[in-house]
């Protein structure tokens, strides 16, 4: 993973991580995303289903718990999923400049952080929003796959809100690659905003046809 560094100076936005693990020959004997390597050190268990579903039906399977507390933060981050691989290169034989935004606690001996993705802003022609490691990437289950586009996207929306490292995404992404967020409360599910600091807000001429909102008022979700 050395032929090529990718770099675009203060364009990088921000990047993906993932844990590979090696035994004492030096042999990859795991690779996860750095989001799903917290939650099992805080006893959230992955389960997005079956192995044999792709990646995307893993992703959907997330969201459709996210929809049941929140349905319009769940369909903005349809949409940025949707078009997820449009708007990625893969790439082999690259090595991603690290983006110093993880702010992780602690690595197991044997275990350290690789950049698999980055998110830049596109500024030319022929640029794409997500540059991945394609080697990476190809060390991934579906879960851990489905787990890099749930993070890239959920990380984006917290970007828009002014978020400046991954953490609270990182535990959202988690949280909701397990059932344990299924057992949330109402209550609980506005703590965690709480906790996780993030608001969304709605175009409301876009559900006043749907609802009976006043005009004119802002309503955060």
């Amino acid at each position: 993973l050395s032929s090529f560094l990718a770099h675009a100076g203060d364009e990088i936005g921000n990047g993906g991580d993932a844990v590979l693990c090696k035994d004492d020959s030096g042999t990859i004997i795991s690779a996860v995303m750095l989001d799903y390597y917290e939650g099992r050190h805080r006893e959230v268990s992955l389960d997005l289903g079956a192995p044999e579903l792709s990646p995307h039906q893993k992703v959907e399977l997330a969201l459709e718990r996210l929809f049941e507390k929140n349905n319009f933060f769940a369909n903005q981050l349809r949409q940025k999923a949707q078009s997820f691989f449009n708007n990625s290169s893969f790439k082999k034989n690259i090595e991603l400049r690290d983006i110093p935004d993880s702010n992780e606690v602690f690595l197991e001996r044997g275990c350290a952080i690789h950049q698999i993705a980055i998110n830049q802003k596109v500024v030319y022609p022929g640029d794409k929003k997500y540059v991945v490691s394609k080697d990476l990437w190809d060390l991934l289950d579906n879960d851990n796959k489905a787990g890099l586009i749930l993070h890239e996207i959920i990380y984006d929306s917290f970007i828009e809100q002014g978020h400046i490292n991954s953490r609270a995404a990182r535990y959202l992404n988690a949280l909701l690659s397990s059932q344990a967020f299924e057992a949330y409360s109402m209550d609980q599910y506005e703590e965690l905003k709480q906790l996780l600091k993030y608001n969304h807000f709605v175009d409301i001429w876009s559900v006043l046809s749907d609802y009976d909102l006043d005009v004119g008022k802002i309503y955060t979700f």
